[in-house]
């Protein structure tokens, strides 16, 4: 658990309540503001610059790459989530 990060993380729980730029690999992942990978069963962002989630749920509410599908269908993806 953290504040700010850089660099990688690895565990079962990894939490950046802040800025997170680099790798988070564990069961659960959380990160504030994500710029870079997130590797793990569950990924979890608040918003990302430029981020990539690979694992079986990928949740980044505040994503705009799909603001205009109907009724913002796609904050969460199974499998592969992204933000550029």
């Amino acid at each position: 658990m953290t504040g700010d990060f850089l660099g990688w993380q690895l565990a079962f729980v990894n939490y950046t309540e802040g800025f997170m730029k680099g790798l988070q690999t564990g069961w659960v992942n959380y990160a504030g503001k994500l710029t870079g990978l997130q590797f793990g069963f569950v990924n979890y962002a608040e918003t990302a610059t430029t981020g990539v989630q690979i694992g079986l749920v990928n949740l980044i509410p505040d994503n705009r790459w799909f603001s205009g599908l109907p009724n913002e269908l796609a904050p969460g993806m199974i499998f592969f989530n992204w933000r550029f």
